[in-house]
């Protein structure tokens, strides 16, 4: 546990909790392990707290202190033997004490985490940034944590280190690349671009399968906007990813087409962000901006397995076979309209939506229709714990029809 924390330097509560997911106890192992790394000062906690319009709360958060490295230095890893190349090392640069930063950095460690809960591989990249030159000038040359692992890291140490929590590295059918690793491609391949131009996007990484290549958004203190403007040059990063280092081809990400995630901590912090939304009653802005797919991820052990799930399926082969077991039970026929958005009518004739991914994309065609027309009821066909994700932000003329998930 404070190996992940060391590794990424920063991790918030939230994220803490779900790496306890699964155990027994699993509350009160948190508690113990979070009060003896604090007593012993391995860890330090802090609080990130914004007074704007849109804030919708604090969050805590732990990082490594350089105790907690000796620490594991000493009983877990040789890696994080600092002291026998460098005197004492700071773990942030003076820069990254911003807010703005150190939110980049918790949203960042929480997508790795839940990547690799999914079963991600890890890229080196996540752990020690990139070297553009332009950080060392900036800031003097100041040597960090990061620039240690940068230094002394590689995919061999990832492997070994990540081997140890249980992760295997071996076979990459998902692999997880940090945002900078992305703003630094965007930057290297782009006619006359910098890494400047691209410095300010808000996605946390990217998640890619053989399948997919998947933008990761995560939910913080503040709501995120959708606005084309600000999502142009992030749009860009995402593109110059896929042409150049996506694992998956031309023909797959077509076929599934532009796809990202928004973590999240719960159906109460979605619901927060998609309405947001829909309060914009010009309805220029979509949840999403012009992704073809929005998937809603919580971050917990179920959010992990589901995200598994999505990536390494083919959506529409998935979404065709569940259309014809639903025909196939006769508690649904085919829609007479040959709609995308409602392939199925209940037997009270009530157009349905297969809603398993959870796409928000989806969610807002949905509520857009049950709100043009109040007097047809609708039904949506989902796995039995995403009926709180919607019934939070769908009227009440959508009815839910679900069933268990079991991967």
């Amino acid at each position: 546990m404070l190996a992940w924390i060391a590794l990424l330097r920063i991790v918030d509560s939230k994220t803490v909790s779900l790496m306890f997911e699964g155990m027994n106890d699993k509350a009160g192992r948190r508690a113990a392990f979070v009060a003896k790394a604090l007593r012993n000062k391995h860890i330090r906690k802090g609080t990130i707290k914004e007074r704007k319009k849109d804030v919708r709360r604090s969050a805590s958060y732990f990082t490594i202190t350089n105790e907690g490295l000796d620490y594991l230095a000493n009983h877990f890893h040789e890696f994080f033997e600092f002291r026998y190349v460098h005197d004492l090392i700071p773990v942030f640069k003076k820069s990254e004490y911003r807010l703005e930063i150190k939110k980049r950095l918790i949203t960042m460690s929480a997508s790795a985490i839940m990547a690799a809960k999914s079963g991600a591989v890890i890229s080196p990249g996540a752990f020690t940034g990139v070297d553009s030159g332009e950080d060392r000038e900036n800031e003097q040359k100041e040597y960090t944590v990061r620039d240690y692992y940068r230094e002394y890291m590689d995919e061999s140490v990832v492997s070994e280190m990540l081997g140890l929590f249980g992760q295997e590295q071996e076979q990459q059918v998902m692999v997880f690349h940090s945002s900078q690793e992305l703003k630094y491609n965007a930057a290297q391949i782009s006619a006359g671009g910098s890494a400047i131009d691209y410095s300010y996007g808000r996605y946390a990484g990217v998640l890619d399968s053989r399948l997919k290549c998947m933008l990761i958004y995560a939910t913080s203190t503040s709501l995120i906007s959708w606005n084309a403007w600000i999502m142009k040059p992030e749009l860009s990063a995402y593109s110059f990813w896929c042409r150049t280092k996506a694992l998956a081809n031309l023909q797959h990400r077509e076929r599934n087409g532009s796809t990202a995630m928004l973590l999240v901590d719960n159906a109460r912090d979605f619901a927060n962000h998609f309405k947001s939304v829909l309060r914009d009653e010009s309805h220029a802005t979509r949840f999403g901006g012009s992704f073809g797919h929005m998937y809603v991820i919580p971050k917990d052990e179920i959010g992990a397995a589901f995200l598994n799930w999505i990536m390494l399926l083919d959506e529409r082969s998935m979404n065709e076979q569940m259309k014809n077991d639903f025909i196939s039970s006769a508690m649904y026929e085919p829609s007479d309209r040959a709609s995308d958005l409602f392939p199925l009518l209940s037997v009270a004739g009530n157009p349905t939506c297969l809603g398993f991914m959870l796409d928000g994309k989806i969610i807002e065609r949905v509520y857009r229709a049950a709100e043009d027309n109040p007097n047809t009821t609708f039904e949506i066909c989902c796995y039995d714990w995403q009926t709180d994700y919607y019934r939070r932000v769908l009227p009440e003329n959508v009815l839910f029809y679900t069933v268990p998930m079991f991967f």
